[in-house]
């Protein structure tokens, strides 16, 4: 009798667990414990991620641990720097090594793309790389940037009517002239952020080219020329560049 309360009583623990943890419906959404779902948002490297991944839940039924490199990583969801209203959940799946982002259901009708961004910022690095891997958005002074609609709706035309257009985008962070030095004529980035979810942006690189020492913007795999007025706009400081 005592063995059977002891199973039982394990039992009841284990499915306690279990039904506090995220699980995936038969349509591939995501469904919390308090019954919000989540759709698939994008894969990994459409948006830069700012802070880190913290680790919510593993999915219910699915393996533990992510099945590459060293198997330790924990498979399941995240939230992006502990960010509580969890609009945006950071996915781990446990047989790919690539990460996905999914979004709260009655999100997902809005249009996220580069014209829908409600702030545009520049910000100076020393190299392509830091700043896109150890981004973090505590750092960034919002003193500095665009973020009025009238501004933003300009910045938009004044992007598209300066798109440069039959080039091949070799990639966000490469410099887009074939320049030896990948980083030769690196500027910095230009970010653009939505309103509802946070931590995330759509990531711009900004590069000079040597040959005609105008500005050009790498963004959203497009490739657009960039005056120094808008850039100023944005938060670029030539006496702080010329410095680095």
């Amino acid at each position: 009798m005592k063995n059977r309360l002891l199973i039982l009583l394990t039992l009841i623990i284990f499915s306690s667990c279990l039904n506090n943890e995220y699980r995936q419906l038969l349509n591939g959404n995501i469904l919390s414990p308090d019954k919000t779902e989540y759709i698939y948002f994008a894969y990994e490297g459409k948006y830069i991620i700012f802070g880190e991944p913290n680790f919510i839940s593993y999915i219910k039924w699915q393996p533990r641990k992510l099945q590459h490199g060293d198997g330790k990583t924990n498979a399941g969801v995240y939230s992006i720097n502990d960010n509580a209203d969890l609009n945006i959940l950071y996915r781990i799946k446990y047989n790919s090594e690539w990460s996905e982002l999914y979004i709260k259901k009655e999100l997902s009708i809005n249009n996220y793309e580069l014209e829908n961004c409600n702030y545009f910022i520049f910000i100076d690095t020393i190299t392509p790389f830091i700043g896109y891997y150890d981004a973090d958005i505590k750092s960034i002074n919002k003193g500095f940037g665009i973020n009025e609609n009238i501004e933003i709706i300009k910045f938009m035309e004044y992007l598209n009517n300066n798109e440069i257009f039959d080039y091949q985008i070799w990639g966000l962070l490469r410099n887009p002239f074939h320049a030896i030095d990948r980083s030769d004529g690196f500027a910095g980035y230009i970010y653009g952020f939505f309103d509802e979810i946070k931590n995330i942006a759509i990531g711009g690189t900004v590069w000079l080219n040597k040959n005609d020492e105008l500005f050009y913007l790498v963004m959203n795999r497009r490739l657009f020329l960039l005056n120094i007025e808008w850039l100023e706009k944005l938060g670029y400081n030539k006496e702080r560049m010329e410095l680095k």
